[in-house]
Parts: structure tokens; sequence; C-alpha cells
């Protein structure tokens, strides 16, 4: 498990210092639908599996499962709103060396339970707009996407599980 996450950190690194090279013209438009099932491993750093499929008019384009890989980059409470924020990256895995990475995800968190006073668990509502990938998904590559997961995540005592679904465009190069 640490050597799939110490490769994810380095693929994170080598995919933020390329998303300043991404052009912002889009080709192609993708319809992207999916869900995301995911355990906590800490406060930070949450593990799972992906369901991903994104189709271009009625043709699929890609449609795989895989693993994913989140990590907390940040977290607040929004002064204007007073609502908390966290800002995510993600490394998902489809096979061999088709791999996708976002980065300065955008979450929306609301409360939904406590424990001893605590929230415990949210609804959420995450933008992501900055991408790059590898061999299918490697037109990927721009900051140009509008995708949403919207779900749950859970730190209480009797659930650590985090469910979202996918929906959006992506911009194929």
């Amino acid at each position: 498990m640490k050597k799939i996450y110490l490769f994810a950190i380095f693929i994170s690194t080598l995919i933020v210092t390329q998303l300043s090279l991404a052009d912002d013209t889009c080709n192609k438009v993708g319809k992207v639908s999916g869900r995301i099932r995911t355990t906590n491993l800490s406060d930070k750093i949450q593990n799972g599996t992906i369901r991903m499929k994104i189709k271009v008019g009625h043709r699929p384009y890609f449609f795989k499962k895989g693993r994913i890989i989140g990590r907390t980059v940040a977290q607040g409470i929004d002064t204007n709103t007073g609502q908390p924020f966290a800002i995510m990256e993600h490394n998902m895995f489809f096979g061999w060396r088709t791999i996708l990475a976002t980065s300065n995800d955008q979450a929306l968190l609301t409360p939904t339970r406590f424990q001893n006073g605590v929230p415990c668990a949210f609804d959420v509502t995450e933008k992501i707009t900055a991408a790059i990938g590898t061999n299918r998904l490697r037109s990927l590559s721009n900051n140009t996407h509008e995708v949403v997961a919207k779900g749950s995540i859970s730190f209480c005592s009797d659930n650590n599980r985090n469910t979202f679904k996918l929906s959006g465009t992506v911009c194929l190069d």
C-alpha cells in the first residue's frame, strides 16, 4: 500500500507541473458519469474504487473500473458563508499505464451527522476542472472540465465509507 501511495505522489508531482502546459481549446466534449467508493485511511487520505464512463455523442469513449487515491491538500471554513471546504487531488489507475490525475478540486461540505458535538459526516459537492491523463485519457490533459462529484463522506465511528456519483463534461483535445 505504501508503494502505491508513494507512486501516486510521484505521478501527482509530475502531473501538477504539466497542468500549466495544458491548452484551453476543446475539440470534442465528452459526457462523464460514474461512481466512486472509498474508505478513509487517515483524515487526509482516501482509497477505493472508481467506475467511470465518458461518452462522445452516443459513442463510448472510455468505460473502466479502477482504483482511486484521494488526498486533502487544504481544508477550512469559508469566511463568507461559514461552510466547511476542502481542496483535493486524486490519482486514478485504470489498468496498465492508464492514469488520470486531478488537482485543485474544490469541495464544499455540509455537516449531516455529529458525534460528541463534532461533525463526523458530510454531504459533499466537489468540482473538478483540471486533469491530466495517460494512454486513452491523455486527451483530458487540460483545465477546461466541468465535472461534479456529489456524495457523502463519513469519519463516524460506525461508518468509514465515502460514496460519490460523477456527472458533467470533459474537454477532449
